[in-house]
């Protein structure tokens, strides 16, 4: 289906809108974890990571923009190529959206063996998927993109259709394990405080119930959001 011209308006105007408000966010995020040191935790340099690469993706689709509206061909090679950092910071956000969903998930499940696994390694591991993903992304993009005109310049629209159903098979995967992970932490704190009803235990039994209201919060606008 063509793109209109009403329909590139409605997108642009989205890309100024997402561009002032996550600016904003993601910077003061960044800024507190540079300032805060309680905040320099394993989850908080997960989150601190996602919001780096969502802001460098906001940047990148604000560049897009330009280029989509500066009259130059639109070409699929051509727009992959320019647009190759985005989208490997692209899959490294999506991995990170697993990353840290998969991290709140070991913090509630496995507590102590969470807190004593070495930060450097641990966060290694948790990151290079999405190295991967990205470094796979990038490598088929540039082998199979074409020469065809294509009508926006932007993911993933500037893959070839064939490339294009591998980029979003894993995704899926890693939208899958996001989901998944939060809905075992939600299970796991659900049956958490089922057991807690002794006075001794009320105070705990108030933390994880706010802890489970926030991962309701969570997984629905996450689910939303995809």
């Amino acid at each position: 289906m063509p793109i209109t011209d009403s329909d590139r308006h409605a997108i642009y105007a989205g890309v100024i809108v997402f561009n002032v408000f996550g600016l904003f966010g993601n910077l003061n995020v960044i800024y507190a974890h540079y300032r805060l040191k309680a905040l320099r935790t394993k989850y908080g340099a997960i989150l601190t990571m996602l919001v780096s690469a969502h802001t460098i993706c906001l940047l990148y689709e604000l560049a897009g923009m330009v280029y989509n509206i500066s009259g130059a061909p639109l070409i699929r090679r051509n727009c992959f190529y320019f647009i190759s950092p985005y989208l490997f910071t692209y899959c490294l956000q999506v991995s990170l959206m697993a990353a840290i969903s998969t991290d709140m998930l070991i913090s509630i499940a496995a507590p102590l063996q969470h807190r004593i696994v070495r930060r450097r390694t641990y966060l290694s591991l948790l990151v290079l998927p999405g190295f991967i993903y990205g470094t796979v992304s990038l490598y088929l993009g540039f082998v199979y993109a074409d020469h065809s005109k294509i009508s926006m310049c932007q993911l993933p629209s500037s893959f070839p259709f064939s490339v294009e159903k591998i980029w979003h098979l894993i995704g899926l995967v890693f939208t899958i394990v996001t989901v998944a992970s939060y809905i075992a932490a939600f299970t796991i704190l659900y049956c958490k405080h089922s057991h807690l009803n002794s006075k001794l235990q009320l105070n705990n039994g108030n933390i994880e119930r706010k802890a489970m209201k926030s991962l309701s919060i969570l997984i629905i606008v996450f689910i939303c959001e995809r």
